[in-house]
Parts: structure tokens; C-alpha cells; sequence
């Protein structure tokens, strides 16, 4: 095997890691507290970026690859190493799915306390600023 398919392989082989860590991080999220959910969500971002930058070196890789020709035997590796990785990804678009549900609902919960608190302001508001009746002596 050649050391260019070797080094796409281990490119792919980085991806699964990183996606597979993705996962296990938004795994958890439902679980935490609000704190440690910004914390997952910037490693998740993190490693996002990091994945889109492997990907586009692989497919650079593989696209001079496939130019100079591979035997069918690479080619099989190459594909089994793809195949892997896209074994994944209904996982991760489905987790990717729920974790956007719970962040809405997050989302729906803070704005409902806003708007109680608010009402809350209000009536006080309203209340101070009434006119106040004069004791009549």
C-alpha cells in the first residue's frame, strides 16, 4: 500500500474519532447543566471545524489519487474506510436533530421566564406608580 493511501486512511480514521467524539459529547448534553452545555457545544463546534478541515484534505488527497490510478485492492481499502464513516452520519444527523429540539425548548422555557418576569415588573410598576389616595384629616 502506498504511503498517500495510507496517510488518506489515517485521515479517515481521524474523522471517525472526531466524529465518534462528537457524538459522545452531544450524547450528553440532556444531562448537564446549562454551564457545562456551552462548554460541550464550543468542543463540539471545535471539533466540527476540525473535521471540515480533514475532509477537505482527504477529498484533495483522494482526488490525486483516483488521477494516478490506485490498484483495486486500495481502492476496496479506501472504500471500506468511507463506508465506515457514512455508517455514521444518520447517527450523528439524528443526534444533531434532538440536540437542536432540546436547545429550542431551552430556548422556549427562558423566554417564558422572561415574559413572567416581566409581567411581574409591570404589575409593580403600575402599582408604584398609581396614584396613592390621600388620608382625608
Amino acid at each position: 500500500m502506498s504511503p498517500a493511501v495510507k496517510e488518506v486512511a489515517d485521515l479517515l480514521g481521524k474523522l471517525l474519532g472526531l466524529y465518534q467524539k462528537a457524538l459522545q459529547l452531544g450524547s450528553a448534553i440532556p444531562n448537564l447543566a446549562p454551564e457545562a452545555i456551552v462548554d460541550i457545544l464550543d468542543q463540539r463546534g471545535r471539533i466540527l471545524v476540525q473535521t471540515t478541515e480533514l475532509q477537505a484534505k482527504a477529498k484533495h488527497l483522494e482526488t490525486q489519487l483516483q488521477k494516478k490510478g490506485l490498484s483495486p485492492s486500495e481502492n476496496a481499502f479506501l472504500t471500506e474506510q468511507k463506508t465506515r464513516l457514512k455508517e455514521l452520519k444518520p447517527r450523528f444527523l439524528e443526534q444533531e436533530r434532538r440536540v437542536n429540539i432540546f436547545l429550542k425548548s431551552q430556548m422556549n422555557n427562558i423566554r417564558s421566564e422572561m415574559v413572567s418576569h416581566n409581567r411581574s415588573a409591570d404589575a409593580i410598576r403600575q402599582y408604584l406608580l398609581a396614584p396613592q389616595s390621600k388620608p382625608y384629616v
